[in-house]
């Protein structure tokens, strides 16, 4: 098909307005025909493409490049690990709350080695936040050695704890009323009693879980040691476009 346009070109300037309207005509027989071919499904992209470059071709016009589809990125989250000690591949520790470390506040900081009573003794364990009433889980697998009392005379804070002859380690997990009794099997992960609020004993502290791990009958061990976050990978999220896009149908 050939477009005529020397009888127009005066008016819009000469060749390069007569070329402008072809460009502009061709625009629309190119937006037809591809509604055509979506509708009928008779002609492929790559002869409409061709078709394209054949035009632009013939006006003496570089054919648009098609851009290359950017590759997807990695995609990492942090998440909360545990040490492997027994080399078979699995965490062998766990964060009892999911939650961060517990910061500083009017009672003192959450961290191991941190200072109590003025300095007079010093923090055993580890403080994970917690809100009241989420449920605890077992930082590590064995069982439940011990269910005792946080403070002498006060029996509304309890501790569970939990030994692994296997790997020669112990956990204690404060302030949780407990979901389990002595004597039983748990497993790393599992749920074993809810967060109890501290605010009756320590009004306007961070609510919190507190974790001590040592070896069997030996001295406390920094959490941290054995319960960290880091970068993982993580599915990548759909963009919008494609969370809005129809799916593919057969």
């Amino acid at each position: 098909m050939s477009i005529k346009v020397e009888a127009v070109a005066p008016s819009h300037g000469g060749m390069w307005g007569a070329r402008a309207l072809a460009i502009a005509m061709f625009g629309g027989f190119i937006g037809l025909a591809a509604e055509a071919a979506a509708e009928s499904h008779a002609v492929s992209a790559p002869s409409l493409q061709h078709s394209v470059e054949r035009t632009y071709a013939s006006l003496g016009l570089p054919a648009p490049q098609a851009q290359p589809r950017p590759q997807p990125q990695p995609v990492e989250a942090l998440e909360w690990r545990g040490a492997d000690v027994d080399g078979d591949g699995e965490d062998d520790f766990a964060n009892p709350t999911g939650k961060d470390l517990r910061g500083c506040d009017g009672f003192g900081c959450g961290s191991f080695g941190a200072d109590r009573d003025a300095g007079g003794r010093h923090h055993e364990g580890v403080d994970f936040d917690a809100s009241a009433g989420q449920a605890v889980d077992a930082p590590i697998s064995g069982f439940v050695s011990k269910i005792g009392t946080a403070y002498p005379g006060d029996a509304r804070y309890h501790f569970v704890q939990i030994t692994n002859p296997a790997l020669h380690y112990e956990a204690r997990v404060f302030y949780v009323d407990p979901g389990v009794r002595e004597g039983q099997p748990v497993h790393i992960g599992q749920k074993i009693g809810r967060a109890r609020s501290l605010q009756a004993r320590y009004p306007g502290i961070t609510n919190h879980v507190h974790l001590e791990i040592g070896r069997i009958g030996g001295r406390r061990l920094d959490a941290t040691r054995f319960i960290a976050e880091r970068m993982e990978p993580a599915e990548a999220q759909p963009s919008y476009a494609e969370a809005a896009a129809p799916s593919a149908r057969g």
